[in-house]
């Protein structure tokens, strides 16, 4: 294996912007933000939601920011933003140190940096999970779509790549492709 470009950093940060960009005009980015707006807003927009289909209305108030702060609806990353540079994170980490441990090929590191970050992350859950009375009731410490969640979960549980991700219920998801961006940016062609 060849070493990665010494423009990488730059290439993974443009990657990065761009994936950021169209994460936060994309029409989940709404819905994810929403999360940080309190519940009752939530309820009544479902509420209004359902009104709307029922009775053919187009316009409706949007209640949702009446004496709220602004923040949460402002334009800004979603999760595929966040689970790319998680990636880029764990690359930039492997990419690092590099210089000091030579004797270590750049593939190996990255796949080991990738290795720990999901593995510690994993044992973050599994830690929520065992604090839980039910695993139901655990608080867990993301917000992630179902694929990746039971992925960490049974990677909490000891599976191993690629079962993580064939013994799911969401196995078809394409959570994965904003992750393999970044890997392609290190690896091209």
């Amino acid at each position: 294996m060849t070493t990665a470009p010494a423009d990488t950093p730059s290439r993974i940060e443009g990657l990065l912007l761009g994936i950021a960009a169209g994460d936060a005009a994309g029409w989940p980015s709404g819905r994810h933000r929403a999360a940080r707006l309190p519940d009752w807003t939530r309820r009544l927009t479902r509420e209004l939601d359902t009104f709307a289909e029922q009775n053919a209305t187009t316009t409706l108030p949007v209640p949702i920011a009446l004496n709220q702060p602004p923040e949460p609806l402002r334009l800004g990353p979603s999760d595929d933003a966040e689970w790319a540079a998680f990636t880029a994170h764990a690359v930039l980490d492997a990419y690092d140190g590099l210089a000091t441990e030579s004797d270590v090929p750049p593939d190996q590191r990255v796949r080991s940096a990738l290795s720990l970050a999901w593995n510690t992350l994993a044992d973050e859950i599994a830690a929520a999970a065992a604090r839980a009375d039910e695993i139901e009731s655990a608080r867990i410490p993301l917000r992630a779509r179902i694929s990746v969640r039971a992925g960490l979960g049974n990677l909490a549980a000891g599976l191993r790549p690629p079962a993580t991700g064939h013994d799911n219920p969401h196995y078809f998801d394409d959570a994965a492709c904003v992750r393999a961006a970044v890997l392609a940016v290190v690896h091209p062609g």
